[in-house]
């Protein structure tokens, strides 16, 4: 396992910080489902304020193999302190070109809208009582006039859709990223070397006579 230590400074408010992701080198595979936070003991008042219900193994989830992602709760503030974050992983068989650990922070998930504009000929409604027709036959176009002071901000036979969009984590870049050396590939475990016993004192090369044994 590898435990990371996460040090604040000063006081995050509430929403700044919606995940935190670990990622680790290529060659390395984390075990999702045997993270853990083990700040302040364990103590339930000293962990970051995460978002039991997020992701996909509660608080937490992995995206690629080696990378973990801890959701927190944007309701509550990130306060001053260390942080210990417990992350098991199995030894890579070869060390990774680029073995750095990184750690980033995201900004919480939001709800956005996406406007796009296509070059087609139909008619678009801008407002209330305006429209704009267009012909696809000679080009030309005739625009009413709007009831309602609305101007169109477009041009003649295109096409706005406007749609909602979802981004999260996954798809925006993080606001901080901080980056640290590896651990390369630690050796295989290795007990006390035990000490050879002579032949001589664990059994015996030749038979004895039957008659040793009654005398």
């Amino acid at each position: 396992y590898v435990r990371l230590t996460l040090t604040f400074q000063r006081r995050l408010a509430a929403g700044e910080v919606g995940h935190i992701t670990v990622l680790a080198p290529t060659t390395t595979k984390v075990l999702c489902q045997q993270f853990s936070e083990l700040s302040g003991g364990g103590s339930l008042s000293a962990k970051l304020p995460a978002n039991a219900s997020y992701g996909t193994y509660g608080t937490h989830s992995c995206q690629f193999q080696n990378t973990l992602t801890l959701h927190l709760d944007t309701s509550k503030p990130i306060e001053v302190g260390s942080y210990v974050l417990q992350v098991v992983v199995l030894n890579p068989g070869l060390r990774a070109s680029r073995d750095l650990w990184i750690v980033k922070l995201h900004k919480p998930d939001v709800q956005g809208a996406v406007t796009s504009t296509s070059s087609t000929a139909v008619t678009t409604t801008i407002a209330a009582g305006a429209s704009t027709n267009a012909s696809s036959a000679n080009g030309s176009s005739e625009a009413a006039a709007p009831e309602d002071g609305f101007d169109t901000a477009f041009p003649s036979g295109s096409l706005v859709n406007s749609t909602s969009a979802f981004v999260d984590w996954r798809s925006t870049k993080a606001a901080l990223a901080i980056q640290a050396s590896g651990y390369g590939i630690s050796t295989p475990f290795a007990g006390q070397q035990l000490t050879s016993v002579a032949v001589s004192r664990g059994c015996r090369l030749s038979p004895r006579p039957l008659a040793s044994f009654l005398c």
